[in-house]
């Protein structure tokens, strides 16, 4: 009896009478797809490409337009000099480097130890000084600053320029930064390294590398600055280091990938004509799929240059089975023509069966709502049903013309391969319960492992620990100030601002941050007010001005004489600021829960009316991983469901697709039971390496079942028809998860986690998978499958 699944005839007959058309539009797609995915904009915002709530996203970069930009787009330097920081050649070569940086044209300002005015306090303090403080404290309360005179002898620079550098102490101005409150955050706390702050141009977070990083290095060693080693922070050099690693991706993984997929199935088959088949399905099925993503979107993501490799691996499975299977009716004595009929007929099925439910998995991941993601999705997507199609046409056609693969192979990787076959079917045949009693007991326990996991995101820790941003990340945080900001949002009525009462209020709750153990530091417009406190001195116990005229009075001289800087934390209608509170932590969902704590504290000291909200990357990002964690959940379930689906109907029993579930679950259960144990927290991104595992490891189950109910619809012996599937399908399954493995196992060698989760925790995935499907699937086949009278009561 034909199984419901067979690939009519005709169109098989079809597509090899009509070779040359098929091949021509084949070529036509491919040089449009191809051509297209050249010219397409990539989209390299880390938080555009994470961000689930759009409409925040567009409300809070409407809002640090007000204020002068977003912390985003700021860039931590720091350079050690140690013995030689406060030396004349060392502070000129700080002025120069920093002159050249703003010259620079996605540059907008740049904040060195040689821009900061220093407040000579120390002097002695005369009759004619007290009385010009008195002075400018009574015009500032009045309001009127328009006369009020500011002599140079005030506003003496950190570094002067040469005509009076005589006059300065280099060891007392080392001693006076410390105390400063806006200096002491430009020295480490050893005084060895020099810190610049550069704000930079907010269009760079779209770019795809911008390059920034390496000019402002260049810049650094040009004028002999980082003598001993320098350092780079900010989330702008996050994502100049993550595009660096989606070029190595494309540069290296995917030539390493072609290269062992290549030698794999050469070993596999012996035959150089076999490999270049797979590489030209592989390389026509991924430039498809990146044309096509590029083409719905209009842009792509970072996450897509994952793609191409991934699609090479994943292709290679169809062309393995099918060309397997050919093998396998040659060995019947079937002659070409009939063997090619069949398999196309029958594997040709099972292989549109695997990438229906491989399609479904990736399309799964469209339920999160995040651009970087749904790219990934849906270029994942395309590119498996471009595989099956290109497969199910250019394999048939290539089995006319070439000699076909060695029948008995005699390759030691060959040999193994049939011994653990041999040893899977010997062990499910002859102990089933056994089998089924040890794999229960395993998934107990990886169960209990699994609850306990702990998820985040740390996009500098899914580097390595010596990688230069880990490094530099610790070094902030060790030696100056750490460079994780979340950014406190405070919005009232406009003019009402600087009001005492909200002044008052915004000392309180800077005060009751300070004492959690997670912030670093605090930046306000607060500390506007001290630096003039410090200069003039207020004469209030809190050091603010006294009321609110005199504190838009203090506002306005900032804006006159330190525009970029008041500019940052109130907005030129006074209703608007920020609080910056720096953490060392960088995990983001951490940082967005300890956000609604600051939000409370906020809500709690400041007056009634007055609207606060959570800003920044760390927050945001944190927040949209939670909502892409808790989408992927829910895609998994989605996946599950509709996989295990499309099982039942691909072999017409529900009893089956039943039995199916626990093999396709223990590699599953397996990999968080190991993340539990070994990890106090893993990173979100492994969720989706489960989603992907899974729309893989399925694949094989089907394989399985598919010839199995083929045999056992023409035997009705469930052992003889378990034997037949080994004998048919036994060695594909294994041969296609080799060929994934060790293709995906390049992936490793990235050096940023969320590439390198594919070639090691998917390689184990799969590893485990095989051992579901020829262990655990047919001993329970065997023990609770259909009847062997041919009849399923379940139906």
């Amino acid at each position: 009896m034909p199984h419901h699944l067979n690939i009519p005839d005709r169109l098989g007959t079809w597509i090899l009478s009509h070779r040359a058309l098929v091949l021509f539009i084949f070529a036509v797609i491919t040089a449009v797809t191809g051509w297209g995915s050249t010219r397409v904009p990539i989209k390299a915002s880390i938080l555009e490409g994470l961000m689930t709530n759009h409409d925040r996203h567009a409300a809070y970069t409407a809002q640090v337009r007000h204020l002068g930009g977003s912390s985003d787009d700021m860039l931590y330097i720091a350079t050690k000099e140690g013995d030689e920081l406060f030396t004349a050649k060392t502070l000129d070569a700080i002025r120069v480097a920093a002159n050249d940086m703003r010259e620079l044209p996605f540059v907008a300002r740049v904040l060195s130890i040689t821009d900061v005015p220093r407040f000579d306090t120390t002097e002695p303090t005369s009759r004619l000084q007290r009385a010009f403080r008195n002075a400018i404290r009574s015009k500032l309360a009045a309001g009127d600053i328009d006369s009020i005179p500011i002599p140079k002898s005030r506003l003496k620079l950190i570094w002067p320029e040469s005509a009076r550098r005589g006059q300065v102490d280099l060891s007392k101005v080392q001693s006076e930064m410390k105390q400063h409150p806006i200096a002491r955050r430009l020295l480490s706390r050893d005084g060895n390294a020099q810190v610049m702050l550069v704000w930079l141009d907010s269009s760079l977070r779209h770019r795809p590398s911008s390059g920034v990083r390496r000019q402002l290095e260049a810049i650094l060693k040009s004028h002999g600055l980082g003598r001993e080693e320098s350092h780079f922070a900010g989330t702008l050099v996050v994502q100049d280091w993550m595009f660096d690693e989606v070029l190595r991706t494309l540069q290296v993984v995917l030539p390493v990938t072609a290269l062992l997929v290549s030698l794999l199935t050469m070993w596999v088959f012996h035959r150089l004509s076999y490999v270049f088949l797979t590489l030209v399905i592989a390389a026509v099925a991924a430039t498809w799929s990146v044309g096509i993503t590029a083409w719905i979107f209009g842009e792509i993501t970072l996450l897509v240059a994952a793609v191409p490799a991934l699609v090479m691996v994943i292709s290679t499975a169809d062309t393995i089975h099918l060309v397997s299977a050919y093998v396998a009716e040659l060995v019947e004595g079937k002659t070409r023509e009939v063997a090619i009929q069949q398999v196309f007929k029958q594997v040709g099925g099972a292989c549109v069966l695997t990438s229906v439910t491989t399609f479904v998995g990736f399309m799964s991941l469209l339920v999160v709502p995040a651009a970087a993601v749904r790219h990934l999705a849906i270029g994942c997507a395309i590119g498996v049903t471009s595989a099956l199609l290109l497969a199910l046409t250019l394999v048939p056609m290539a089995l006319q013309i070439l000699n076909a693969p060695p029948v008995e192979t005699r390759s030691l990787l060959n040999h193994w391969m049939d011994r653990c076959v041999g040893w899977c079917q010997w062990a499910c045949l002859n102990r089933p319960r056994t089998v089924v009693g040890f794999h229960v007991v395993f998934i107990a326990l990886a169960t209990l492992g699994a609850m306990q996991i702990y998820y985040d995101a740390d996009l500098p820790a899914r580097f390595p620990r010596k990688h230069p941003l880990r490094q530099s990340v610790e070094f902030f945080n060790d030696q100056v100030f750490a460079t994780s900001t979340i950014e406190i949002m405070i919005e009232t009525e406009p003019n009402k601002l600087l009001s005492p009462e909200l002044l008052r209020g915004l000392a309180e709750f800077e005060h009751d941050v300070r004492k959690f153990r997670e912030v670093s530091d605090v930046l306000s417009l607060l500390d506007l007010f001290r630096v003039l406190d410090e200069a003039i001195d207020f004469q209030t116990r809190d050091g603010l001005p006294r009321s609110q005229t005199m504190a838009e009075s203090c506002v306005r001289l900032a804006e006159r004489h330190a525009g970029d800087a008041a500019a940052m934390f109130v907005s030129s209608e006074r209703g608007l600021t920020r609080i910056a509170i720096q953490v060392p932590s960088t995990r983001v969902v951490q940082a967005w829960e300890f956000s609604k704590q600051l939000i409370e504290r906020a809500e709690a000291c400041l007056p009634s009316g007055t609207k606060v909200e959570a800003a920044g990357y760390y927050p945001v990002v944190g927040e949209a991983v939670v909502v892409v964690v808790e989408s992927q959940i829910e895609g998994f379930y989605l996946c599950f469901a509709c996989v295990m689906a499309i099982v039942s109907f691909g072999v017409r029993s529900i009893r089956l697709s039943l039995l199916a579930v626990m093999p396709n679950l223990l590699p599953l259960v397996f990999l968080g039971g190991i993340l539990g144990v070994l990890f106090e927290m893993v990173d979100s991104d492994v969720i989706g390496i489960a989603i992907i595992s899974f729309g893989l490891a399925v694949d094989d189950t089907i394989h399985f079942l598919h010839r199995y109910d083929i045999e056992f619809s023409q035997s009705g012996n469930k052992r003889q028809a378990l034997e037949q599937t080994f004998r048919y399908t036994g060695s594909a399954i294994i041969r296609t998860t080799v060929i994934l493995g060790v293709g995906l196992l390049p992936f490793g060698l990235s050096d940023y986690l969320s590439t390198r989760l594919l070639g090691s925790f998917l390689v184990v995935v799969l590893a485990f998978a095989v051992f579901g499907d020829l262990l655990l699937l047919p001993s329970l086949v065997l023990l609770f499958g259909r009847k062997e009278d041919g009849r399923d009561h379940t139906e």
